[in-house]
């Protein structure tokens, strides 16, 4: 069988690319991926430029060819390590899936950007705060009403969303240690998914990715 060069490029402290690397711990596939920090030291570098012009994280490279977007990658290593697979084979539990990763980059996100946005200015209004977290409150309600009590986001396996959402909640908590907006309080599905995805081993370890990329991005110990 041909072997496939694979080399994955970004850092936990982007949702996007821990997503990836959360999913190939769920499949067991992580020793047989690469993984590199960003070339140059940023995406806009032109090292990393050269590697995918959108300068988007995460990228990545299977063989000569460049994967962007991580959803697609997503897709790729699904399909490249089918075993567990992320997308369910009963069709509505495939679409709930799906679904549930749609509204987490479409709907939650955007929304948590705001966040970011707030921090990295460090000079900001009360008023931009109350609606920032208005504005995330509702987009978890949203979330909250399309989640069933599922022992994982669908059925009683990892999917696509839990991969999606699991890092994406680690900076949920992260920003509301901040801005102290509640949380996951008042969302009792989503509160229970989070409690016991997050007790898995691929999420603990997921997360102490994640914690110790913020704690070097703001200087604080690992």
């Amino acid at each position: 069988m041909t072997t496939t060069d694979l080399t994955l490029y970004g850092g936990s402290l982007s949702p996007y690319y821990e997503r990836v690397a959360l999913a190939l711990d769920v499949k067991g596939a992580t020793e047989q991926v690469a993984q590199r920090g960003i070339p140059g030291g940023s995406p806009q570098s032109m090292a990393y430029r050269t590697l995918t012009p959108v300068a988007k994280i995460p990228a990545l490279l299977v063989d000569d060819a460049v994967l962007v977007e991580s959803r697609a990658i997503l897709t790729y290593l699904d399909r490249r390590f089918p075993e567990p697979a992320l997308v369910p084979a009963e069709p509505l539990a495939a679409g709930r899936a799906e679904m549930l990763a749609q509204l987490a980059d479409s709907h939650v996100m955007p929304k948590l950007s705001n966040f970011f946005a707030l921090a990295q200015r460090q000079v900001f209004t009360g008023d931009e705060v109350d609606q920032a977290k208005a504005d995330l409150s509702q987009a978890l309600d949203d979330l909250e009403h399309f989640f069933a009590d599922d022992l994982f986001a669908v059925g009683d396996a990892w999917t696509v969303a839990d991969c999606v959402l699991v890092p994406l909640m680690f900076f949920v908590g992260a920003m509301d240690a901040l801005y102290h907006y509640g949380g996951l309080d008042g969302r009792p599905r989503l509160a229970g998914w989070y409690e016991r995805t997050g007790a898995t081993e691929p999420a603990r370890a997921s997360h102490a990715r994640q914690q110790a990329a913020l704690n070097a991005a703001m200087g604080a110990p690992a």
